[in-house]
């Protein structure tokens, strides 16, 4: 395959879900076996029937922010629709502006709310979007924002989306889409999939330690700012060996809820004397 055309496949339009079940794990499951086998019509309650033990599942913890706005252009009254690409800063973001005519830099907008935004540039097919009256970005995203369903789903945007757009397990806002396969896992689900006895708990809290000191080694690797040789703490961007930043301890806590790090270096006290 040469092209993306390549990819492109009929996909009737009544076979398209425009609304969840009414329970997750319900949801159709398509399993391929790996030796050219007949495809498998199943549900995704039975996925733990194909699981064994040392499999890993790897579940992405974003939490989908209601990333799209309403409003009009301030001068005309022209209708815009925002649809958030990533948060720039505090109080400005790239988006995807959709408008009858495209805005230039410098326009005014005001959301359906009565919140004034500025375009201030241009990044390719994107816009560079500030909120006029200093306030937070995302905050205003959670007080006017609706759920970015895909645009495969015609329907309009209703409460229950708020919910059903979001895995059971998402943790950290900043995703402008959810993952899909991951909104057919419900609580039943994950509890099936728990450990049986203890050996099957003890290897998975094995692994989750390993993942974890690993996690750590990382942190405390980025956060030093010197090299040392031969090999270990090498830093590209900081080539030269520094004896006297070296001598210290670091410091690390993790925030169990958010998994962010915060880093700081202690002294390090020698009980026996360098030269000795």
């Amino acid at each position: 395959m040469k092209y993306s055309t390549d990819f492109d496949y009929n996909l009737p339009g009544d076979l398209i879900a425009q609304s969840p079940l009414a329970e997750r794990a319900d949801s159709r499951l398509l399993i391929v076996p790996p030796r050219n086998g007949d495809l498998i019509d199943s549900t995704f309650s039975d996925l733990t029937d194909r699981l064994i033990p040392g499999d890993l599942l790897v579940v992405n913890e974003t939490k989908v922010l209601p990333a799209r706005l309403h409003g009009q252009k301030s001068d005309t009254g022209g209708k815009v629709e925002l649809m958030l690409e990533r948060l720039l800063d505090e109080r400005t973001a790239l988006v995807q502006l959709r408008a009858s005519k495209s805005p230039g830099v410098g326009t005014e907008l005001t959301t359906t709310g009565g919140t004034p935004l500025q375009v201030l540039g241009r990044e390719g097919m994107f816009f560079v979007v500030g909120c006029n009256l200093g306030e937070q970005f995302e905050e205003l995203l959670h007080r006017e924002g609706e759920t970015p369903l895909p645009p495969y789903i015609e329907r309009p945007v209703d409460r229950a989306d708020d919910e059903r757009y979001q895995t059971v397990y998402a943790r950290h806002p900043g995703a402008v889409a959810a993952p899909t396969a991951g909104l057919h896992f419900d609580e039943q689900l994950f509890e099936n999939l728990a450990a049986k006895d203890i050996h099957e708990l003890l290897r998975a809290w094995e692994l989750k330690h390993r993942h974890r000191a690993a996690e750590c080694v990382t942190q405390h690797t980025l956060f030093r700012k010197e090299t040392r040789w031969p090999g270990y703490y090498y830093r590209g961007d900081a080539m030269k060996v520094d004896d006297e930043n070296w001598h210290v301890l670091t410091v690390s806590r993790r925030d169990p809820d958010t998994g962010e790090y915060t880093m700081e270096k202690a002294p390090c006290y020698h009980l026996v004397a360098p030269d000795e």
